[in-house]
């Protein structure tokens, strides 16, 4: 979200799934040494503190997981360790689901929209299926991964916050977001991005955003959201949409109160600290057995 660019990529990603709740954890990983392998499992432990359980045991692949180093952290923790027979596919099951889900929205956004949409944002599509999954995932009682992680039962699944991954999306000058604030009469009033899932660090349905002329990802505020691409063709053209006041009209995200930007930085701060007695709670909830986690 700031910084300068570079020439990193993310090559590789861990995958963690909970099988009491059946929630997904997709960690994005720069590299597969030990090292970023041990920082996803804490990453994901954090989770599951914050959420008030403890990881009492892990079944992984062979490979990175069988490093000593990742015996040593499971044997500090007293995590039980357990392997899937080789070559047993069977047992990886949600990976292979979670990938052929993240790969279909990659291909339907490089078919839409294919002057901008490349594999590079595959990372992108990895995360919104795992989100799909543990938001949008319902049970014979109405859970989702993600309430049954927490143990709440969610009261609204939030269906309307969601966007076809990769469509163009119209974000507002930034210089217009307050009152009073104006651009030069000349300039226009919004620039186009990709629409690349939801902030993982703001309250409510903040997008994020990639702009193609800084190479950035941020969060946006006011925004339209082209759900069926219906722009792209007329981009080429350098011809406005015949369809754009419809857009503007029914398509419209803008920010949410200011009372909800304070609490999340509120809850960021908590999660810094790692605390699960001063996080924020889900609501009344009945806990659920301790999580048995399978990785790959």
């Amino acid at each position: 979200m700031s910084g300068f660019l570079t020439h990193e990529r993310i090559w590789e990603a861990t995958t963690f799934v909970d099988h009491v709740s059946d929630y997904i954890y997709v960690h994005l990983m720069k590299n597969f040494t030990i090292e970023e392998t041990l920082s996803a499992k804490k990453a994901f432990e954090r989770i599951f503190t914050l959420a008030g359980h403890e990881v009492k045991a892990y079944r992984a692949d062979n490979g990175r997981f069988a490093d000593s180093k990742w015996h040593e952290s499971c044997n500090l923790l007293n995590q039980e360790l357990t392997f899937c027979g080789v070559g047993n596919h069977r047992q990886n099951g949600i990976n292979k689901q979670l990938t052929l889900s993240a790969r279909t929205l990659l291909l339907h956004g490089m078919r839409q929209w294919p002057e901008m949409i490349s594999t590079y944002f595959w990372p992108f599509a990895m995360k919104a299926a795992a989100e799909s999954h543990n938001k949008l995932r319902v049970d014979a009682d109405g859970n989702t991964p993600e309430s049954k992680l927490y143990g709440a039962k969610p009261e609204a699944i939030p269906v309307k916050t969601f966007h076809p991954l990769f469509c163009p999306v119209f974000v507002l000058d930034h210089r217009l977001h307050s009152a009073g604030g104006s651009i030069p009469k000349w300039e226009p009033h919004s620039r186009c991005g990709v629409y690349l899932g939801h902030s993982p660090l703001h309250a409510g349905s903040v997008a994020l955003v990639f702009n193609p002329i800084t190479g950035r990802v941020s969060p946006a505020y006011h925004v339209v959201f082209d759900d069926t691409f219906s722009s792209v063709q007329y981009m080429k053209a350098a011809s406005l949409p015949p369809n754009w006041e419809d857009l503007v009209k029914n398509s419209t995200e803008i920010a949410p109160s200011a009372e909800a930007y304070e609490l999340a930085d509120e809850w960021m701060k908590r999660m810094e600290k790692g605390d699960p007695k001063s996080a924020p709670t889900a609501g009344p909830s009945t806990r659920i057995p301790d999580p048995f986690c399978y990785c790959s």
